[in-house]
């Protein structure tokens, strides 16, 4: 009897190991198709946002090409060219900090479900945005004597004044969309900026010819051109916010806690933000002293620079991507799987880069758009 009594203890021990070792494969199997499913949603929409900032910050290049195309004035085409690097430099740079703070915040909450926080953070991303243009908007005004003070030819700085100042509604719509982007990053929402982009890309070409080309309004022109396009990109982004029922849960009610404890929002945002906007920042104030150059020196300088930072800005939207993602993952508390996606990115991040590199190099002297700015370009 008791011999029977310990062959079925046994047999029934043995039951229990081999459901244990079932439930340890199911595991590990789970674990593993989850990390699967996580670096192919990695990669995907790491390419998706890439692919959007490339289509959106590649407009100013297109710009330009019509400006070169159509305007015969050095200074006005350099004008031009110093007007965007201010407006970068001073607006741009600082709201794509602010809204890159905003979106690492937002993507940790999202992953701890907590949707309510999300909201209370774009509320109060849109208040600090509301408070920023107040003085960008005095340096857009007085551009002229701001830029007088490293550039003394006047007719050049008198064309950036004219830009910066034409171009104000664009910075509002290009902040606002900022943020929304922001927003939509922090829910893992990569598509629709995507398909957004693109739709939007063709209307560029068509804006430019008809303001540049047709209308020879110039450096008013190019400036119109770059409002239409940001109010038509910000218009498509927030109907397609609104009319997806998902991106309803994580919006509240403007309220007066968006005004309440700022001071520890931006203790955070700014460390963040401060990194990319200064990257910008020093990168835009070495394009404003180029412009003591020859004005050929300087045109050629403009055209590099801007399809530099076009493609740059891919590698910049698949790297926001990767590390939207990999905040949501650590919102969720899976530090393992954060760890190997973070790892895995570099392995990603070559090639864009790589070829980006390439195209920088084969594709030089055509991007230069006359005989004179080739010469600059060897």
């Amino acid at each position: 009897m008791i011999k029977l009594i310990r062959l079925y203890n046994n047999k029934i021990q043995d039951q229990d190991n081999n459901i244990q070792s079932q439930i340890k494969l199911t595991q590990l199997v789970d674990d593993d198709n989850q990390q699967s499913a996580s670096m192919k949603n990695l990669l995907i929409s790491s390419f998706q946002l890439g692919f959007s900032f490339l289509f959106e910050n590649s407009q100013g290049l297109i710009i330009l090409i019509f400006i070169n195309q159509y305007v015969k004035n050095l200074d006005a085409i350099a004008g031009f060219g110093l007007g965007v690097v201010y407006t970068n430099c001073l607006g741009l740079s600082l709201y794509f900090g602010l809204s890159t703070g905003f979106e690492i915040l937002a993507s940790h909450a999202y992953g701890a479900k907590k949707y309510q926080l999300v909201g209370l953070l774009l509320n109060k991303c849109f208040f600090i945005a509301f408070i920023m243009f107040i003085p960008i908007c005095f340096c857009m005004i007085f551009s002229k004597y701001i830029l007088h003070i490293w550039n003394k030819n006047e007719m050049l700085c008198e064309y950036s004044r004219q830009y910066c100042i034409t171009q104000i509604p664009g910075i509002i719509f290009l902040a606002t969309y900022f943020i929304f982007k922001g927003y939509l990053n922090a829910q893992n929402e990569y598509r629709s900026q995507f398909y957004i982009s693109a739709m939007n890309y063709p209307f560029i070409f068509l804006y430019s010819y008809i303001f540049i080309g047709v209308l020879d309004l110039g450096v008013y022109g190019a400036a119109i051109t770059f409002n239409l396009s940001r109010f038509q990109n910000l218009i498509l982004l927030f109907i397609f916010i609104k009319r997806k029922p998902s991106l309803q849960r994580c919006q509240t009610s403007f309220s007066r806690q968006a005004f309440l404890n700022n001071w520890d929002f931006l203790k955070t945002v700014i460390p963040i933000g401060a990194i990319v906007s200064a990257d910008w920042v020093i990168y835009e104030v070495q394009s404003g002293i180029a412009s003591n150059l020859k004005q050929s020196q300087y045109a050629a300088h403009l055209s590099l620079s801007n399809f530099n930072t076009s493609f740059f800005c891919f590698a910049l939207g698949y790297s926001i991507g990767s590390s939207t993602y990999v905040g949501n993952e650590m919102g969720q508390k899976k530090h393992k799987i954060s760890q190997i996606i973070w790892n895995l990115w570099y392995v990603y991040y070559f090639w864009p880069h790589s070829n980006y590199m390439a195209s920088f190099g084969i594709f030089k002297k055509i991007i230069c758009f006359n005989a004179n700015q080739l010469s600059r370009c060897q």
